[in-house]
């Protein structure tokens, strides 16, 4: 099932690209984390289907079609972006789920003062000709303080806590 899920989605990122591209383009980051000496972000590159935030007031008809829109993801195989840490800049492609992971040593420590610090990011390739301007996304990465003696990692998203992180 995985070859012919792979075949599949080469066929049609061949034909997307004959076609003109893909729609307009997005980038998703997850948090990331790291200490003094690495860092570490992941994150996503889809096409945009224009997924609003869930309100209170939507439909179960809008719920439905968003819900729908989630769950078939348009993938971008082969995206490269430019990530900007401080001074330092990487290229990175997205594997064939249009994942990329960012896993790095920052040429100076991150500063102290805060927890959390940017990434920079900017669409390389492919270009949407559905698209103005430049795709940029920031994505976040979570740094303990150097006092920091231990840290509780815990997957609570729905299960504990209401975070409705998966609408």
């Amino acid at each position: 099932a995985h070859n012919i899920e792979g075949h599949f989605d080469r066929l049609k990122n061949k034909l997307y690209r004959r076609l003109g591209g893909p729609g307009p383009i997005k980038i998703l980051t997850y948090r990331g984390f790291g200490n003094r000496e690495r860092l570490y972000l992941k994150g996503r590159v889809l096409v945009d289907k224009g997924i609003t935030p869930a309100s209170d007031n939507d439909s179960i008809w809008k719920n439905l079609v968003n819900m729908w829109k989630r769950a078939n993801s348009r993938e971008i195989p082969g995206a490269k972006l430019l990530a900007v840490f401080q001074d330092q800049r990487f290229e990175i492609v997205t594997d064939e789920e249009g994942m990329f992971v960012l896993d790095f040593e920052p040429a100076s420590p991150p500063p102290e003062d805060r927890l959390w610090h940017e990434v920079r990011l900017e669409l390389l390739e492919p270009r949407s000709k559905r698209q103005k301007g430049p795709v940029t996304a920031t994505g976040r990465i979570f740094v303990p303080s150097a006092e920091t003696k231990f840290g509780v990692i815990s997957d609570i998203d729905d299960t504990v806590l209401v975070s409705h992180a998966t609408n």
